[in-house]
């Protein structure tokens, strides 16, 4: 085989291996499509291209997609009663069909849950994302963010005094009072009201003279 016999064999195997790969794009077909699905039903994935903070309210939220799924209350204790932080719940499905002419086509469907953040600021959109994570870390959130905890004081009782080591010894030092004992006094006899007779004179006597 000569030299040009051979590179013209070899560029009609690479036209003809070309030729097959194009057909073969041309004979197989793959299609994905993405939808969304909350409780109400399917809507339309453009939608949430539309959320826009500090435009975006949340009525406009609530409108189109409902009530959250989930608003975090206990976690906000602190911060501004204004913030809000609010999730919606979807159902995403990435459905996948192939097709290999008119013979043979499949269909691939993949379902997970998609979480929808918002952070509010009264009605108005401060941030939104989306990801796979039901929860949210709050304390980084809103530290990123700018917002700071109050710091609440707790209003405790004053404690009562209690004695110290100096004052228990002062009053064991101190010797309890004496009990005053009452002496039994006997009563005072009652002074005799009768007089004593008069002592009659003595007739015996020499000094007496005769009648």
């Amino acid at each position: 085989m000569t030299l040009e016999a051979s590179r013209r064999f070899r560029t009609l195997w690479l036209m003809t291996v070309l030729g097959l790969m194009l057909a073969a794009c041309s004979v197989v077909s793959v299609d994905q499509k993405t939808r969304y699905r909350d409780a109400e039903g399917y809507f339309e994935p453009n939608l949430l291209e539309k959320i826009k903070p500090g435009e975006t309210s949340q009525t406009w939220l609530v409108k189109h997609f409902g009530h959250p799924w989930f608003s975090e209350v206990d976690g906000l204790e602190g911060y501004p009663v204004e913030v809000g932080i609010h999730t919606w719940r979807f159902e995403r499905e990435l459905q996948k069909s192939t097709r290999v002419l008119l013979l043979f086509r499949s269909r691939k469907l993949n379902q997970q849950y998609e979480y929808l953040h918002v952070v509010t600021d009264g009605d108005t959109v401060k941030r939104a994302w989306r990801d796979e994570l039901a929860t949210v870390d709050i304390r980084r959130l809103m530290a990123a963010m700018g917002y700071r905890k109050a710091q609440v004081e707790a209003h405790t009782a004053p404690e009562e005094s209690k004695p110290t080591a100096a004052s228990s010894a002062e009053a064991e030092a101190v010797p309890p009072p004496t009990s005053l004992v009452v002496e039994d006094v006997p009563p005072k006899e009652p002074e005799s009201t009768e007089k004593a007779p008069a002592a009659e004179p003595d007739l015996s006597s020499s000094d007496a003279t005769s009648l």
